[in-house]
């Protein structure tokens, strides 16, 4: 959901509990009339502006405030009392005030779109309480804690089929996620365009982020120059059908990118011109990670991070925190090994990443089950399962791992299947694993799969 600058929710959450609880049946309602009925008294309020109407704008004003006021919107409802005194004494500012409250009802609208969303799911699914919601970064937005990974829906995971995507895509806003990974080469720009199609097919509001970079052949430093990144996000802005995107993030450049001062000038001039909103990086090693953010409009780092492989919790993850730097934990479920439910048997198909890039033969091998050997990792499967707490899957325990550390700010575990993203949205209402069980995890990890992973990322 969105949130003001400061990253402070602009509905009062107490009031919220408050209205949630003595008028549940008709909270719905409410909220979308406070919507629908909002745009048009500013829409009023303009007009009587034009004409020096303003004991109009400070009926307006006032019936505004006593509205917002319904839930807490204390910015909101300072807002309008601003705009309400100044047309009582026809201040000159009050253009100016309107617009500022238009800014602040995007904001607000935003925030209850999405909890109505969440009440929603409270009232369908019994086994779907809430969404839990993190600050990402500094942008001021609250992300859902489990978000979805969308390279799946495009292809290279084996066989899928559009309409099936969609079903997909539409459960897992159904149950409050509101952020979105995918890149410009998930399926050639398939996985892209599905998500433009959900826009066309809902309301609520959510974030998209996507990448820019691996259409480079070859995949070298040089390619990464203002031409080649200015149509990249040219291109996925036509393919996901929007004005501007919420957020680019370069798709694990090598190395010597982030020695490249010019590339991130060129994101931030493509910020200036509008083309999109903010941008990040998403990495493979963590000295990758801890370079981006030295520069001072990375939003985001995204990097591999799971109970495979755990090393950038270590250093990286107290540095981020401290620059107020958004962490996209991908990779969540070490390309499905994190499931439990795979064996020796299981077959890939050819198009499948984890039948041929086993070796790093087409990307770094780190992508493919976390760099970890195929059968090590069946065996460090098998010791994690004895920890599963009572009623939890393997893939909600893994996921739920990620969650324990606060400064992850949202995870992207891919999903092709409604199955699939019910059980790792699931994961995100669990209650947090015990210490003992994280030290045992840590058992684990440091005996079987370190000496494998830990100093190669």
């Amino acid at each position: 959901m969105a949130d003001d600058p400061n990253g402070a929710s602009q509905v009062d959450l107490a009031r919220w509990d408050d209205l949630v609880d003595s008028l549940a049946d008709s909270l719905d309602e409410i909220v979308n009339t406070y919507l629908q009925d909002t745009p048009v008294k500013i829409a009023e309020m303009r007009a009587a502006l034009k004409q020096g109407d303003y004991e109009t704008i400070q009926r307006l004003a006032h019936s505004l405030k006593s509205s917002s006021g319904i839930f807490g919107a204390a910015r909101m409802v300072a807002a309008c009392l601003d705009l309400e005194q100044a047309a009582r004494q026809r201040q000159a500012g009050c253009a100016a005030k309107i617009e500022g409250i238009q800014a602040v009802f995007a904001s607000l609208a935003a925030e209850l779109q999405a909890r109505i969303g969440v009440q929603k799911n409270t009232k369908s699914n019994g086994d779907i309480k809430h969404m839990e919601y993190r600050d990402f970064g500094r942008t001021g937005w609250k992300v859902s804690s489990v978000g979805f990974g969308a390279w799946a829906i495009g292809g290279t995971w084996g066989p899928v089929e559009d309409e099936v995507s969609l079903k997909t895509l539409h459960k897992a806003l159904d149950l409050g996620v509101n952020f979105f990974d995918t890149a410009d080469v998930y399926g050639n720009g398939r996985s892209e365009k599905l998500l433009a199609q959900l826009k066309k097919e809902r309301s609520e509001p959510f974030y998209v982020a996507t990448k820019a970079g691996r259409r480079l052949n070859p995949h070298v430093p040089e390619g990464y120059n203002r031409e080649n990144l200015t149509a990249f996000v040219e291109r996925s802005l036509r393919y996901l059908e929007t004005d501007s995107l919420d957020l680019v993030q370069l798709h694990c450049p090598p190395t010597a990118v982030y020695y490249m001062p010019e590339v991130f000038g060129v994101m931030d001039d493509l910020v200036q011109q509008g083309k999109l909103r903010c941008y990040g990086v998403s990495v493979e090693k963590v000295e990758e990670a801890l370079k981006a953010i030295e520069f001072p409009n990375v939003q985001s780092v995204q990097i591999i991070f799971n109970i495979f492989r755990q090393r950038p919790a270590e250093l990286f993850f107290p540095e981020a925190q401290r620059r107020k730097v958004a962490i996209l934990a991908r990779v969540p479920l070490a390309s499905g090994l994190l499931t439990g439910k795979m064996t020796r048997e299981t077959q890939f198909t050819p198009d499948d990443h984890r039948l041929f890039n086993r070796q790093g033969e087409s990307f770094d091998r780190g992508e493919t089950f976390s760099g970890v050997d195929y059968e090590t990792g069946l065996q460090a499967v098998e010791e994690l399962r004895v920890l599963l707490p009572a009623g939890m899957t393997m893939a909600q325990f893994a996921l739920r791992w990620i969650l324990n550390h606060p400064a992850i700010s949202t995870t992207i575990p891919g999903a092709k299947r409604v199955d699939q993203v019910e059980d790792n949205v699931a994961a995100g209402n669990l209650p947090p694993l015990s210490p003992e069980t994280m030290q045992r995890i840590a058992d684990i990890y440091n005996r079987l799969v370190k000496p494998q992973v830990h100093n190669y990322w």
